[in-house]
């Protein structure tokens, strides 16, 4: 029995969420001009005009906003964005919701 475990050994894997704010004290995303000030706040500004990037923002049910993450970095002209990126890290943050930014240098 001990070879056949061997043999069919699977790599465990684990999701960890750390929020280390308090959820009063998100910011809320109430219009499109603040999220994009959130963005801005998030970006590598030394990137903006350099290369393709594609960024989320993480929110909860009232719109609190969990946080931001790059998904993708190109080229001058394109970005490919990996839904899978998006989703996992959505689920991995609890989100229940996310908002999407793409710029074009």
């Amino acid at each position: 029995m001990g070879e056949v475990r061997e043999l069919f050994k699977v790599n465990e894997v684990e999701l960890i969420y750390r929020n280390k704010g308090k959820v009063r004290d998100r910011p809320k995303i109430t219009s499109t001009r603040f999220a994009f000030q959130i963005f801005l706040g998030a970006w590598n500004t030394n990137k903006l005009e350099l290369v393709e990037q594609s960024m989320i923002l993480l929110v909860d049910q009232s719109n609190g906003c969990i946080g931001a993450s790059l998904v993708s970095t190109g080229s001058t002209c394109a970005t490919l964005i990996d839904s899978k990126i998006i989703y996992s890290t959505a689920l991995k943050a609890n989100a229940s919701g996310i908002i999407l930014a793409h710029n074009h240098p």
